[in-house]
C-alpha cells in the first residue's frame, strides 16, 4: 500500500461506501445500508458468535465441512474430549454430507442442536444446497428451536 491510500481500521460494520452498494445493487435497495454487515472474514465472525452463544450449546455441523466451526467450539468449552476412533469430538453433532444422500444431511436421523453451522456451497466438497433443502434445513430448525448460522 501507499501512505496517501491507507485509511487504518474500518468501520465496525464495513465501509459506508460499500454497504451502500451492496443495499442499491445486490437487494434493490430493499434493505438499508445499516442492515448490511460487511466483516474481516469468517474466521473472526465463526469466533464472536461463539463467545456469544457460550459454553453450554450442542453445535451441529456438516461433515465435512468448514474446520472452523469445530476448531471454534473447542476453544470455548462446549466440547467433550476426541473420540479417536472416529477423529471427532463429543458434544458436537457431526452431519455426514456424502454422495450417498446428495451431500445434504438427514435432517430426521439428527439430535437436537441449539446452533446448527450450514456452509453452502459446502467447504471443501462446493456441494450448494438446493431451495427445497434449504428450506428444509429452516423448517427442522424452528420445529427444533435451533439456531442457523449460515455461511455462503
Amino acid at each position: 500500500g501507499v501512505k496517501e491510500t491507507y485509511s487504518g481500521y474500518g468501520a465496525e460494520q464495513g465501509k459506508a461506501g460499500l454497504r451502500e452498494k451492496i443495499a442499491s445493487k445486490l437487494y434493490n435497495d430493499k434493505i438499508k445500508p445499516e442492515e448490511v454487515f460487511v466483516s474481516d472474514g469468517a474466521k473472526c465472525d465463526i469466533a464472536r458468535l461463539q463467545m456469544m452463544f457460550g459454553s453450554k450449546v450442542i453445535s451441529a455441523v456438516q461433515d465435512p465441512s468448514y474446520p472452523v466451526y469445530v476448531d471454534t467450539s473447542v476453544m470455548m468449552g462446549q466440547t467433550g474430549t476426541m473420540d479417536t476412533d472416529k477423529s471427532q469430538f463429543d458434544n458436537i453433532v457431526y452431519m455426514p454430507c456424502n454422495p450417498g444422500n446428495g451431500f445434504f444431511p438427514d435432517l430426521k436421523s439428527m439430535p437436537r442442536a441449539d446452533v446448527i453451522y450450514f456452509c453452502s456451497p459446502n467447504n471443501p466438497t462446493g456441494a450448494a444446497a438446493t431451495k427445497s433443502q434449504l428450506t428444509e434445513l429452516v423448517k427442522h430448525a424452528n420445529e427444533q428451536g435451533s439456531i442457523i448460522v449460515f455461511d455462503a
